[in-house]
C-alpha cells in the first residue's frame, strides 16, 4: 500500500498507540513511524511501522459503509476459520484519543499487513505473467473469489488485492463492504487479471489449463465453507448486519457451486 506523510507523534501518543496494539492484538511493538495510507477510499487510514518488523494498519471506515469496521472484523474471523490464503488478522480497538484526526471516532480496525507486498494494480507486465504461471497463486485467486462471493464482499478492483510474488502469497484486503450481493461479476476484474481468456474459462472449464488451478481453488474454499457450516453460522448470527445473510452454496456440492460462479462471470 502506498504510504504518504509521516505524522509526528510525541511520547504520549506513541505510548497510547503501542498500548492499544498490545491490548487488542496481544503483541508488543515499538512504534517507529506513523504514516498516512494514500490513494485509498478511507480518509482515516494509517500505517504503524514497527521497529521490530510488522506493519499494522489502523483504519476508520469513512467511505459510507455502515458498520464497516465491524463487518471487516467478521470477514477476517471467517477468513481465519476457513484458512483463506494469507488472511490478514484484524481486530477492533478503541480509537486513539491523542491522535487529533481520530478524536470522536469510537473504534478503529487494526490489521497486520501482508508484508512485503504490492497491490495487484501496481504490478508490471512481467510480474503479471509471473502470477499467471504460478498454479499456487492461481489456486489462491480461486479460493479468495469463492470466499468473497460466498460472503458478499464487494469493491473488488485490483487495488484491493495484495501479493508477495517471491513467496507466492496473495490476500484480499479492504473487505468492509461485505454481506451484500453474492454476485460473481464483481470478481471479473481479478479473474481477467489471473487468466488470459475468461471466455475459455467459462466454456472449457478444467480443460483450460490456465484456468484449472482457479477452479480447483474455488472448489477448495467452497468445500471448506460447507464443511464448517455450523461454525460459519455461529459467527454470522453474532451481528445484526450478518445474521440474516445466506451463503449461496447451500444445497450444492463444490463442483456445482464452482461451475455456477464460472458461468456467471
Amino acid at each position: 500500500m502506498p504510504l504518504g506523510e509521516v505524522i509526528n507523534v510525541n511520547s504520549a501518543q506513541k505510548a497510547e498507540l503501542e498500548r492499544i496494539v498490545s491490548d487488542s492484538m496481544g503483541i508488543t511493538i515499538s512504534l517507529a513511524q506513523l504514516r498516512r495510507v494514500v490513494n485509498g477510499a478511507n480518509r482515516l487510514h494509517f500505517a504503524i511501522l514497527c521497529a521490530d518488523g510488522p506493519i499494522i494498519a489502523l483504519k476508520a471506515v469513512t467511505r459510507g459503509v455502515a458498520s464497516g469496521e465491524e463487518k471487516e472484523e467478521v470477514i477476517a474471523r471467517l477468513g481465519i476459520l476457513l484458512a483463506a490464503p494469507n488472511c490478514c488478522r484484524l481486530v477492533l480497538a478503541d480509537s486513539p484519543r491523542l491522535i487529533q484526526d481520530l478524536r470522536g471516532i469510537p473504534h478503529v480496525a487494526l490489521s497486520i499487513w501482508l508484508h512485503p507486498s504490492k497491490r495487484l494494480g501496481d504490478l508490471d507486465g512481467a510480474e503479471i505473467e509471473q502470477l499467471r504461471r504460478s498454479e499456487n497463486l492461481l489456486r489462491q485467486v480461486g479460493e479468495w473469489v469463492a470466499f468473497g462471493v460466498g460472503f458478499g464482499v464487494a469493491d473488488r478492483h485490483r487495488l484491493n488485492w495484495v501479493i508477495d510474488l517471491p513467496a507466492e502469497r496473495l490476500s484480499m484486503i479492504d473487505n468492509e463492504d461485505a454481506f451484500g450481493a453474492t454476485d460473481p461479476t464483481i470478481y471479473r476484474e481479478i479473474v481477467d487479471f489471473a487468466v488470459s481468456d475468461r471466455n475459455l474459462l467459462k466454456t472449457d472449464k478444467k480443460s483450460y489449463a490456465d484456468g484449472r488451478p482457479v477452479i480447483l481453488g474455488l472448489e477448495t474454499m467452497i468445500q471448506k465453507i460447507l464443511t464448517n457450516n455450523n461454525a460459519v453460522q455461529a459467527i454470522l448470527i453474532e451481528k445484526q448486519f450478518s445474521a440474516g445473510f445466506r451463503v449461496p452454496y447451500t444445497g450444492m456440492n463444490p463442483e456445482q457451486a464452482a461451475d455456477d460462479i464460472i458461468n456467471r462471470l
